[in-house]
């Protein structure tokens, strides 16, 4: 056996063995593959009492996000850390007399447990020229198992709120009272009937919490998405998510694209950074319960979940492609043949080696 037969023999093992860890690390990348899925098969989003729930928007006009419609007797508080008056509220109360401070102030609006009457709440998103929004709601448990807490911010744009009362209708009945204080001074008493319009600064918070007068959250739908037929680009989105806290990575998050290629950096989506203009979800349904929120939406994305990212089925991808599963099949026993044969096996070589 001479020294060139053994050189030759050693060097068609080490391609052998090149050979076969490329297979092997083929097939891992395969399996570990970032492929987009339909969001209608990802199951809900949901985000508990310690987490937020997290809209990525690119709007181009103010859109209507979220309606409530409260039950009679219902109470409602709404607080916002700083806010102003929309024009039209705030010439309102100017033909009153009243004047208002210039800027951004805190801004609270209190219904009372008044009987025979209802409040209505209308939450818009305005963007802002040239940004991206990024809508946050959280419900922390601090309304107890009956009533409703909702946190609201927005970055990148501001949240519109529009407040209106519907009372007894009867013809001696009172109006539904309101109290509105802006910056710590209390405004005059306004009519329940007479729109009240407030617009909240871009990263600040919202804070709302309804208090029901006898049925209990759970018994009677309130607060939701826009309805059906007033649904625009608001409820449209081009990355949900869930996370602990505006510091924290995401532990689920979605971004829509726009095409069935793998993503080339699965890590941005623990980050949350999707670029707008790939695709486009679409948010079917928003639940409330009491420290729990539930999304459900539509689109094809990019998902993490639970900390991980929705990965190729490689097994259920081979059956759906019978072809090339067909021909990884081949090239996998051509060679795990070929290893055997060289390092268990006789003497075949690619060159014929001397005695």
């Amino acid at each position: 056996m001479s020294l060139a037969w053994l050189l030759q023999r050693g060097g068609q093992q080490v391609l052998a063995l090149t050979a076969l860890v490329a297979l092997a690390t083929g097939h891992y990348v395969l399996s570990r593959l970032p492929l987009p899925v339909m969001l209608e098969n990802a199951g809900q989003f949901e985000a508990g009492s310690t987490s937020e729930f997290v809209i990525d928007q690119t709007l181009a006009q103010p859109s209507l996000l979220l309606v409530f419609e409260g039950e009679v007797g219902d109470a409602v508080d709404l607080r916002f850390d700083r806010a102003r008056l929309q024009e039209s509220t705030a010439r309102l109360l100017e033909h009153l007399g009243v004047s208002l401070p210039a800027g951004d102030h805190p801004v609270s609006l209190l219904t009372s447990q008044a009987e025979k009457a209802k409040t209505f709440l209308r939450i818009s998103v305005v963007p802002i020229p040239g940004q991206a929004s990024r809508v946050t709601l959280k419900t922390p448990r601090e309304a107890g198992d009956s009533g409703l807490a909702l946190i609201l911010r927005a970055d990148g744009a501001r949240l519109a709120v529009s407040a209106l009362s519907a009372g007894d209708p009867s013809p001696d009945a009172p109006p539904p009272q309101r109290i509105l204080r802006l910056g710590g001074r209390p405004l005059p008493v306004l009519s329940g009937a007479v729109p009240l319009s407030m617009l909240a600064a871009a990263g600040s918070e919202i804070r709302l919490r309804i208090t029901p007068a006898d049925r209990g959250w759970e018994d009677v739908p309130r607060l939701a998405l826009a309805p059906t037929d007033q649904r625009d680009a608001a409820l449209s989105a081009f990355g949900i998510g869930v996370r602990a806290g505006r510091e924290s990575q995401f532990t689920d998050y979605a971004c829509a694209a726009g095409s069935r290629l793998p993503l080339a950096n699965p890590g941005r989506l623990a980050d949350g950074r999707c670029a707008g203009g790939e695709g486009m979800l679409r948010l079917v349904s928003l639940g409330f319960r009491p420290g729990l929120l539930s999304v459900q939406a539509s689109g094809l994305a990019w998902v993490r979940k639970d900390g991980a990212v929705h990965t190729l089925d490689l097994v259920a991808w081979l059956k759906e492609n019978p072809i090339l599963a067909t021909l990884i099949g081949a090239l996998d026993a051509a060679v795990l043949a070929w290893c055997k044969q060289l390092f268990f096996g006789g003497g075949w070589r690619l060159g014929r080696g001397s005695d």
